[in-house]
């Protein structure tokens, strides 16, 4: 199986969520002999320039193609808006064109991304085979557990919109990555129980994360860290969950 994956995240990159997810997938997409994976580098949102992380000797990284790199312009809210009314620049068209030509040739794509960006709803359209569309989390969902409470029943009631469009556009599957984003997936979707929509939880690889073994030949110190904008309410109040109840 030929698969296209395209993201508007840097592979290799473990500084943002979806650069580790694009990442995770491509090492266990590697690990599987029959396989023939190969990653479409798009960038449509700029959202960090952070450089690739050193390759680990014990668990290397998988050999990718990339067939296209098209960097676009820094992320704003006048881009979000645009993707949310369908309106593309030419550079995006052209990608979706290039989308459209190279995509003949897999047998599925798999796409990275942002669904306020301006080709997320256009894509199903120049697809030329079956597409899967990583959502991650519900954005009705994530806005209405945002701590800024200036406009947010606006900006709750627009992300519903947006994503009950994302839902009811052409994509084999929309995936989420927890049960609750899910279900308000399913919510959301004009097909109730739809097989479209589904869940895909994350997880930690235990050989490459794990606890860093002590002894009395070697102390060492535990330190812990927390890491997570708190400009969201479910991480403030995992912090405080984590600071009160358990140190």
């Amino acid at each position: 199986m030929k698969i296209l994956l395209i993201s508007s995240s840097e592979y290799g990159d473990l500084t943002s969520g979806q650069g580790t997810v694009v990442t995770n997938t491509l090492r266990c997409l590697a690990s599987m002999q029959d396989i023939n994976s190969v990653l479409g580098v798009f960038r449509p949102l700029e959202l960090f320039k952070a450089d690739i992380l050193p390759d680990d000797p014990s668990h290397p990284l998988p050999p990718i193609n990339t067939l296209f790199h098209f960097m676009g312009t820094p992320y704003n809210k006048l881009k979000m808006l645009r993707g949310m009314v369908k309106i593309s620049s030419n550079d995006e068209i052209n990608f979706l064109q290039l989308v459209s030509k190279e995509s003949k040739n897999y047998d599925v794509t798999i796409w990275f991304g942002s669904a306020y960006d301006p080709v997320s709803l256009k894509l199903p359209y120049y697809c030329n085979c079956p597409l899967l569309f990583h959502l991650n989390d519900s954005l009705f969902l994530y806005q209405k557990r945002e701590i800024t409470k200036r406009l947010k029943i606006l900006r709750t009631w627009v992300a519903e919109q947006h994503e009950r469009r994302i839902l009811a556009s052409g994509y084999a599957r929309v995936i989420y990555v927890s049960q609750e984003d899910y279900e308000i997936g399913i919510k959301l979707s004009t097909l109730q129980n739809s097989t479209k929509v589904i869940c895909l939880p994350t997880g930690v690889d235990t050989k490459i994360f794990c606890p860093r073994s002590f002894s009395k030949s070697n102390p060492g110190k535990i330190v812990l860290l927390f890491t997570g904008t708190m400009f969201y309410q479910p991480n403030v109040d995992a912090a405080l969950y984590f600071i009160k109840k358990i140190m």
